[in-house]
Parts: structure tokens; sequence; C-alpha cells
């Protein structure tokens, strides 16, 4: 098995960065670092890392420039030492223990550039978070179907895909193309994915890879959030010929 670097994106994650430390601290894989890239956060995000670093091998950067999401995932890049690298936000929460080892087993094939996983929701998901992301089913029920799905390989362009707020990749084939910093508004996850699908690779979503993550956002905004990721998908597309 590969070694692998987690890169944590981080602004003010008080509340959940607990969460997220502490199940990365409970993984059966061991062999990870915890990349965790602030942008100059004023809570106590950075005292909650250096209260995991007696469990955690966690590095603590702050972003030298302006933040923006493909800046900030090629900045954590270039200070992780693993053969894989894999993005949280600081408010995705895994729920498995072998949340690492379930993603990190397709590598063993050449053709799987990436691996991602679903979500569920978090304790402040609002209610137009929770049918979206279908929840209202209840946590039990949620998991026990998680549990039960399968894995899913995906060779073709799609919403949504190896989308890094939960995801692991290969950092050779970062190497080969870093993420678009002309992806200002975000999406640079996508657009990196469709890059190697024109490259003949494939991506899987596995369940065991699922994470807690919201924000708590109304109907209105998240139609609004919803309306962006189409535009910036459709903006992927347009980039990688499709």
């Amino acid at each position: 098995m590969p070694k692998v670097s987690l890169i944590l994106r981080l602004k003010n994650e008080e509340r959940f960065l607990p969460q997220v430390l502490e199940a990365l601290s409970k993984q059966t894989f061991k062999d990870f670092e915890v990349i965790a890239v602030d942008d100059n956060s004023t809570d106590k995000t950075v005292e909650f890392l250096k209260t995991f670093q007696d469990k955690l091998d966690v590095k603590i950067y702050q972003l030298p420039k302006k933040f923006s999401y493909a800046y900030s995932c090629n900045f954590g890049a270039e200070k992780a030492s693993g053969e894989i690298i894999g993005y949280l936000s600081g408010h995705s929460v895994p729920i498995f223990n072998d949340y690492i080892k379930s993603g990190l087993k397709y590598f063993a094939s050449p053709k799987i550039a990436g691996v991602f996983g679903t979500c569920m929701t978090l304790e402040n998901a609002s209610t137009t978070e929770k049918i979206y992301y279908s929840s209202l089913m209840g946590r039990k029920i949620r998991t026990f179907v998680i549990e039960h799905s399968k894995a899913v390989a995906i060779s073709k362009p799609r919403i949504g895909l190896l989308g890094n707020t939960n995801s692991l990749m290969r950092r050779k084939l970062w190497q080969v193309y870093n993420f678009s910093e002309e992806m200002a508004e975000g999406g640079e996850d996508v657009d990196w994915a469709f890059h190697f699908l024109n490259k003949g690779y494939v991506f899987v979503k596995d369940p065991r890879m699922t994470v807690k993550h919201s924000h708590g956002i109304g109907f209105k905004k998240f139609i609004k959030q919803h309306q962006h990721w189409l535009k910036i998908h459709r903006q992927a597309l347009r980039r990688n010929g499709y």
C-alpha cells in the first residue's frame, strides 16, 4: 500500500474539525500524513490541529497568497510526500474507519486516476440539504444503505465527479496536470477529472468513502449553489472538449 497525504483545506473550522481529526485517528490504515492548509483562521482551528499532533502526523501550513480552491489544493499537493494525495474540507467527517483503506485498494489498477465518496449530513444541515442527501430517512437507515451499496466505476463525464470535498488521487498525475487556477470559482476538481478521462483513466465512487458534510444553507441559497455547480460543470466540459 502506498503512503497517503491527506490535505485538509481550512478556514475557521473549529466546530467540526475535531470530529474530522478524531475520525482520521481511528483509521485502520495508518501510513498517512495530514497536510493542514489553513487560510489564516481566527478561531481555534490551528489550536485543534496542534492538539492532535500526538495522535496524527499533522503538518500545518498557512496559505502565503490569496485563497482559491485550486491554489489551496496545489499548495497542499506541493507539500505532500505521499504517492496518493487526498482532499477533505475541515467539515468533511469520514464515517467509516476503513475510509482510507477502502479507497486505496483501487490504485492497484494503473487505470484508476482517483476515488471519491458520497455525503451524509452534519448536525448543522438544513431540511433542504437533508432532502438532497436523502438523510430524512434517518442516519441508521442511511448508513445501512451505504454499507450495502456497491462501488461504481466512472469513465464518462458527470457532475460532481471527484469532488475535493472528499477524494483520493495519484500524485504523479497531479504533477503532470495541476489543478487549473483558471477555475477561480471552483470546479478545479471536476476539470482535473475530465482531463484524465480524456487520457483513458477511470474514476471510482465508493460508498465506504462516505463523509458527513453540509453547510446549513436554506432552499434559496441551495438552489443558487446548485446553479453555480452546473455553471462550473459546463465550464469544465468546454475546457476538455466535451
